[in-house]
């Protein structure tokens, strides 16, 4: 399906879960290659190691911090599966290699990475009441991918995804707080100030 919508032109975005990704780990990788967003939680993104391990190796450096900085949880621990390891940086590097211009890792509470084919993104989550969180990580890539899709700046997405997932943990269902996009636009000028986007240059 990815393949043929490609090769029509198609903006592709993939949000997969544990389950497809335990039981067709294999066919799902071959299909990064047709696949622009890749979106997954930090559990999702664990289930991917032992195949990332294989192609490209364990381990990987650490990103580089400013002096007395303190690393986002996810930069500290990176991705775990079965005793394998793979750091925040080498993580990235190997799905950019598969074909993804995008790859989105959300980590719930500890906010959201994007990273793209010259920089990776971090983005903190915006401060609100959560009355419940089902629906928010699906309200943050159909976001995420929807500016994408309308040529809007990967930071401006990202803030956007947050925005708009805040806003749905903020109510017990998952449909009564999406924001429509005038909505989400209206908010970003102040997002800017509040969601302090950090970014790290690929070498």
């Amino acid at each position: 399906i990815v393949k043929h919508a490609k090769a029509q032109g198609a903006l592709v975005a993939a949000n997969p879960r544990v389950r497809q990704l335990s039981s067709r780990g294999g066919a799902f990788v071959e299909s990064l290659a047709h696949i622009d967003i890749l979106a997954v939680n930090r559990s999702e993104a664990d289930v991917l190691v032992p195949g990332l391990v294989a192609r490209f190796g364990e381990g990987g450096k650490a990103l580089a911090m400013k002096e007395g900085e303190v690393p986002p949880r996810l930069a500290a621990r990176g991705f775990t599966s079965g005793g394998l390891e793979v750091s925040l940086s080498a993580f990235f590097a190997a799905l950019r290699e598969l074909g993804p211009r995008y790859v989105v890792v959300t980590d719930g509470r500890d906010g959201a990475y994007v990273d793209t084919p010259d920089t990776l993104f971090y983005c903190p989550v915006l401060e609100t009441q959560v009355a419940g969180t089902a629906g928010a990580g699906d309200a943050f890539n159909a976001t995420f991918t929807t500016y994408v899709a309308a040529g809007r700046a990967p930071e401006d997405a990202l803030r956007a995804a947050a925005i708009n997932a805040a806003s749905v943990v903020g109510h017990i269902d998952t449909q009564t707080g999406l924001l429509h996009r005038e909505a989400i636009d209206g908010r970003l000028a102040a997002a800017r100030n509040t969601l302090a986007v950090r970014t790290w240059a690929h070498a």
